[in-house]
């Protein structure tokens, strides 16, 4: 009985010590990762310091910009908004003209505080977060003007014989890759500052269709010759509409209902009925107000 018991004894240590090694050899369950948040607001920076850097992007009449021997002077509805805002909190707003394709690393990298006059896509949306959404623009596409074959957004996706002209990091080239999942072979994206310089695509031929938002198409219509040459497609009604305002970081929601409250206050107080106006008499239905 003694021998038995000794051999149980050391069975049960045995197993025991098995048990422990893999306990303590087990690899560990991955942690959680934390929710992606500034360790600081940015209001904070921008209080401190008063300054709100911007970027944005040449985008007529919506915000533009000259330089300066002092600097960039933005203009336009959305620069107006924001320096009426900026007034009233007594900052500074440091302008920076970033393409649209570096908006999202912009914003992720903080070089900037927010990014202007900016459509929400999903990419967009994904990365980042939105405040004083103004207004909702329509996606809409530019042919030739005696091209009889585009008819319906889905030729876009299924007619191989299609390339499609779009400027990088623009809502048309988002909506190309995600919504309407045309092959990158079919896409000629063209990195500019300026949208409108997409429809030289089609002047060429080497684009069948330009894709891009409905004031951008507006604005290459009305270029010389424009209407002579192209016309607009997907119009009427439009692929989609996108609500357009201000790209800020994720998970900062001190500045985001901050910047939020007071863009929205600065437009309906100062620019919004004859801002829309404007831009209803000069671009019709492609925009209308959210706000």
């Amino acid at each position: 009985m003694m021998e038995a018991a000794t051999v149980v004894g050391l069975l049960v240590a045995v197993i025991a010590a098995i048990f422990a090694y893999l306990q303590w050899n087990h690899p560990k369950a991955p942690k959680t990762p934390a929710t992606s948040s500034p360790v600081t607001s940015a209001l904070k920076r921008v209080l401190e310091t008063k300054v709100l850097r911007v970027g944005f992007f040449h985008y007529p009449p919506l915000i533009n910009y000259n330089e300066t021997a002092d600097g960039v002077v933005a203009t336009g509805i959305y620069a107006e908004v924001l320096q009426h805002f900026a007034a009233q909190q007594s900052l500074r707003i440091q302008w920076r003209p970033i393409n649209l394709s570096q908006a999202i690393p912009a914003v992720l990298r903080a070089e900037v505080d927010c990014y202007a006059c900016i459509m929400m896509s999903d990419v967009r949306y994904r990365e980042c977060d939105f405040v004083g959404l103004l207004h909702s623009i329509a996606l809409v596409g530019i042919v030739r003007k005696d091209d009889q074959t585009v008819k319906h957004p889905s030729d876009l996706t299924h007619r191989k014989d299609i390339k499609v002209a779009v400027c990088q990091g623009e809502i048309g080239h988002h909506t190309a890759t995600t919504t309407l999942r045309i092959p990158s072979r079919r896409l000629v994206e063209v990195n500019s500052a300026d949208i409108s310089e997409i429809i030289a695509q089609v002047r060429e031929g080497i684009a069948k269709v330009a894709l891009a938002d409905g004031l951008s198409c507006k604005r290459m219509m009305k270029a010389p010759h424009g209407k002579k040459e192209f016309k607009l497609v997907f119009a009427d009604p439009p692929i989609l509409t996108v609500p357009n305002g201000f790209m800020i970081p994720k998970g900062d929601a001190e500045f985001h209902d901050w910047l939020d409250a007071g863009i929205r206050l600065a437009f309906t107080t100062f620019a919004g009925k004859n801002g829309d106006e404007i831009l209803r008499a000069e671009f019709g239905s492609v925009i209308t107000r959210i706000c």
